[in-house]
């Protein structure tokens, strides 16, 4: 609890900083959690070797600076939600292909978002919700420290609120909810605990445990699928692309969405590599476990 105390001192400072001196802060922390701390760099370092075995040590260690920056960049952006404003937001998030879920909205059609801890994902919510149709609903498992969990739901609550659901009342949600036109977003990355793999696919020059709870989701209720890449534009903006995957989960082979979903991610990565989390022990489940 005293760790808390001491956490919201310095979130309170941080939200008060105008966003260069904030930034300069972001910068300190990322040279001490890389240089002097070295925050799981070995971890990092093997994730990117096997999934971009062409490049150099060089290269590779350029990428592991830049992620941490990343990391340190979203934190300080999150502490920010305290006092930003939903107009500055909006802002800083830039949609593309927005025309994809309006359609999707007027043929009536609720729709399935899978995403990644790619960018900035904790401004995703506001920054969509405030220009979608559709309501958005994200699952999410509760910090086991209900003091910053009860700190992350405040963030998270602030523009639009009760949008956050546990996951374990997820799928209950939706279908009591499936004759409304909405849209549920799953960050379908993550490390799956080995009772929670669905699906074994080639990612990243590995093969990589999945959830699939997004794809069966859709399947199951006939929901249109879209991916959503999220791009670091600048520091603090972001432009987030709707990739259309299918109109109708139903009609879909099984594994076929979260294959397409997995290449889509696996683009992204290539083409814009710091900004995930590198740091994340992704491959720690190998299929013969």
């Amino acid at each position: 609890m005293i760790g808390y105390y001491f956490f919201r001192a310095f979130s309170f400072f941080i939200s008060i900083l105008p966003w260069r001196c904030a930034y300069a802060f972001s910068d300190f922390a990322a040279f001490v959690m890389g240089k002097i701390i070295g925050y799981r760099k070995e971890v990092a370092m093997t994730n990117l070797k096997l999934s971009f075995p062409d490049k150099s040590e060089k290269e590779l260690k350029k990428i592991l600076k830049m992620t941490y920056k990343n990391i340190t960049d979203i934190i300080i952006e999150n502490i920010k939600i305290e006092r930003i404003k939903l107009d500055d937001l909006k802002s800083r998030v830039e949609i593309e292909n927005i025309e994809i879920l309006d359609k999707l909205y007027e043929e009536n059609k609720s729709v399935v978002a899978l995403m990644a801890h790619k960018g900035n994902w904790e401004w995703l919510g506001p920054g969509l919700q405030s220009r979608l149709e559709h309501e958005g609903y994200v699952a999410y498992k509760p910090l086991s420290n209900k003091y910053f969990d009860k700190y992350m739901q405040s963030l998270r609550d602030k523009f639009y609120k009760d949008r956050m659901v546990n996951f374990k009342n997820f799928l209950r949600f939706i279908i009591n909810n499936k004759d409304k036109k909405q849209i549920y977003f799953f960050a379908t990355d993550q490390t799956p605990t080995k009772s929670e793999i669905g699906a074994w696919i080639n990612f990243m020059n590995q093969e990589t445990a999945f959830f699939n709870g997004g794809e069966k989701i859709a399947k199951s209720l006939g929901t249109a699928v879209v991916y959503i890449e999220n791009k670091r534009v600048a520091r603090g903006k972001y432009r987030v692309k709707f990739h259309l995957i299918t109109e109708d989960a139903s009609k879909d082979k099984e594994m076929d969405i979260m294959g397409i979903y997995a290449k889509m991610l696996e683009n992204s990565l290539h083409e814009q590599t710091y900004d995930w989390l590198w740091t994340h022990r992704r491959w720690k489940h190998k299929r013969e476990d």
